[in-house]
């Protein structure tokens, strides 16, 4: 039993070779032209995130852009290395570039995932924090503290993905991956059961219980306050802009989590079905399933562009706007 990360491999037979119908083609056209754009899209979005946090002060003030930060490197790897290396393989059928670099493709491919989920499930707490307890966050949530966060996201990220370069531990041992193995052209990431259901609970499973956890006690702290603030008749003006503020908190961070968890569950799922059922998943429906996974290290960039403090940014690096002197409401609790 065994799962893949990669997906079309095609007979090299041209004594079997066939004409296929221009339908065909065009649609193939069509396709690539949609998951390029994709790539594109994640390499240049996450490059102006990077730029903005660079020359924006008011960002580099903001501790918990260094989230963003480590997102955005993770996303960004996904953009330069993998989803490239998987457009090709899936519409060349095989792979060009030998069994080492496929070996560091697929540890690269692990890395970001669960360096991506990892990073998203600590910004969720760290908004938690900051909604909920927003005079002790920044005692409980110093400089130094985030870096340590980070720190430990991508080493527990690496000693996650690691296993998949250990091949003759966790690979699979059935014959189709015994002979993938021994194919320069084939790269297929084939590891057993065990591996799967423990890569999958861990890297997304349990970050999503969490998230969908302070999401729920968000939620109930502000339904709270809400209704304390009602019976006291405490709706001053002061008040009312603190609470729409808090709201725009909740939904930018609803929205967050909601993103990553249509992206990437079906893929997950499916993951986890075919450690049981080997390869009872249709190809097809595999592969669009994990390019809704990559698509959400696309959307990243868009949804930060919620905070004003960002978008100030973005406009500055892309329209040569200056909106630095503008003063936003330093109430409202960002997503970032």
């Amino acid at each position: 039993l065994e799962w893949r990360w990669a997906e079309i491999r095609t007979e090299e037979s041209s004594s079997d070779a066939k004409v296929l119908p221009e339908p065909y083609y065009t649609s193939l056209i069509f396709v690539a032209i949609i998951l390029s754009t994709v790539v594109l899209i994640t390499i240049a979005g996450n490059i102006l995130v990077l730029t903005a946090v660079g020359t924006s002060q008011r960002l580099k003030q903001r501790k918990s852009t260094s989230f963003i930060v480590s997102l955005a490197c993770a996303d960004l790897l996904m953009g330069v290395v993998i989803m490239p290396g998987y457009l090709s393989t899936t519409f060349h059928g095989y792979w060009h570039f030998g069994r080492f670099l496929c070996q560091l493709y697929y540890l690269a491919t692990l890395l970001s995932i669960t360096a991506s989920i990892n990073t998203l499930c600590v910004i969720a707490i760290d908004r938690y924090v900051a909604i909920t307890s927003p005079l002790r966050y920044e005692s409980l949530l110093n400089f130094s503290r985030v870096r340590i966060l980070i720190v430990t996201v991508w080493v527990v990220s690496t000693l996650l993905s690691t296993p998949s370069l250990q091949i003759s531990k966790w690979g699979s041992k059935s014959s189709e991956a015994i002979a993938c193995y021994e194919d320069p052209t084939c790269c297929e990431f084939l590891m057993n059961k065990e591996y799967t259901i423990t890569f999958t609970i861990v890297t997304f499973f349990c970050p999503l219980v969490v998230m969908i956890l302070v999401y729920v006690r968000v939620c109930v702290r502000k339904a709270a306050s809400s209704a304390a603030e009602s019976r006291n008749n405490t709706t001053n003006a002061q008040n009312q802009q603190v609470s729409a503020s808090e709201r725009r908190a909740i939904k930018a961070l609803g929205l967050i989590m909601g993103v990553f968890t249509l992206c990437w569950f079906p893929c997950f799922v499916l993951v986890l079905m075919q450690a049981f059922c080997n390869y009872c998943i249709p190809d097809k429906l595999y592969v669009t399933t994990v390019w809704f996974g990559y698509s959400n290290s696309a959307l990243n960039p868009i949804l930060y562009s919620r905070s004003p403090d960002f978008l100030a940014a973005y406009k500055r690096v892309l329209l040569f706007v200056d909106d630095t002197n503008k003063t936003y409401d330093r109430i409202y609790v960002e997503i970032m």
